[in-house]
Formats: structure tokens, C-alpha cells, sequence
């Protein structure tokens, strides 16, 4: 199956974690977020609980399922990006079977116009974004994605990406 091209969609993904996908992600929602409306979504592909902060909005439990961050203290990645200026910020559970439906549910619910901001590197098998990034040294983890992305592999590369070559106009994200 080919990727559904959803230009409003920017996706972050890595090589595992710690390498500064949810930092690099606040910081595109801080400076897209003063301009339009911006959403974010943290999926993951391993079930957590939902905390008291999180108010389920669709799923099974079990193979998937989306929840708004409404909490207004912690630590956790969705509340960064709402703080950092997302109008919505969610999180999501789905294994590789049931991605589908969290695609799904955002092209039902998210306005097109809206500028969304995923991380996830599963999501990529089903929508080619606006714009796209892959953190995270070399290893032994192949990007699966059928499209161009930028490759920044440590925190020098992030901290000198240019944010401001990032622009979201029209329902598009661009870089350039």
C-alpha cells in the first residue's frame, strides 16, 4: 500500500530513545503554534496506562487507543507539547496492526488546515507528511518510510537546524 499523502502532517521519529525527538518536536510546536493551530501527537507502540491527565477519546484498550493530555503539572511528553504551545496534544497506543486506526481517526477528527505534529516512526508506513524527520545516530534501525525525510544524527545536527526554514502555510508544511 502506498502512503496517503497528508501535507499538514509532520512527522519525528529516531533510532530509540533519548535522542531528542520529543525536545526537537516542543520546539517546532513553540515556533509553528504563534502562527496557526498546531496539534500534537505522541504515538507509541507500547501499551501504557492512562494517567489521571489523559481523557481517552477512542480505542479498544488493548490494541489501540487516542487520549487528549489534559493535565496541567507533570513531566510526561504530551504535556510538553502542550506546553509548548499545542492547542491539542494527544497520545496514542497502537502495535503495528491497529496504526490504521489512529490514522484513521485523524483524518475523521483534525481539521486539515491544522498543522500536526507526530511522533511516531509506525505511521509512516500509512501517510507521507509535509516534512519529515529522523533522529538518532547510525544503527541498526532502518527507516521504513517511502519518502524524503531529513537524517539529523546528533544533538549538534538538531540544535543547528534551522527552525526557520520550517514554514506551515496552506494546510503544508515546508522546509526550505
Amino acid at each position: 500500500m502506498n502512503p496517503v499523502k497528508m501535507s499538514n502532517i509532520l512527522l519525528l521519529a529516531g533510532t530509540g530513545r533519548n535522542v531528542g525527538k520529543t525536545t526537537f518536536g516542543c520546539c517546532i510546536v513553540s515556533q509553528i503554534a504563534v502562527q496557526t493551530t498546531t496539534i500534537s501527537v505522541k504515538i507509541s507502540k507500547h501499551p501504557h496506562p492512562l494517567t489521571d491527565g489523559l481523557h481517552q477519546l477512542a480505542g479498544d484498550d488493548k490494541t489501540w487507543f487516542i487520549a487528549e493530555e489534559r493535565a496541567s503539572e507533570g513531566n510526561k511528553d504530551s504535556l510538553r507539547y502542550r506546553k509548548a504551545g499545542a492547542v491539542m496534544s494527544l497520545y496514542a497506543m497502537a502495535n503495528d496492526q491497529s496504526i490504521g486506526n489512529i490514522y484513521m481517526w485523524l483524518r475523521q477528527n483534525i481539521n486539515k488546515q491544522s498543522a500536526l505534529v507526530i511522533e511516531s516512526g509506525s505511521l509512516g508506513v500509512l501517510v507521507e507528511p509535509g516534512a519529515a524527520f529522523f533522529l538518532g545516530p547510525d544503527s541498526e534501525k532502518q527507516v521504513q518510510w517511502n519518502f524524503g525525510f531529513v537524517r539529523l544524527k546528533s544533538y549538534d545536527e538538531i540544535n543547528g537546524f534551522n527552525l526557520h526554514s520550517l514554514t506551515f502555510a496552506n494546510g503544508s508544511w515546508k522546509i526550505g
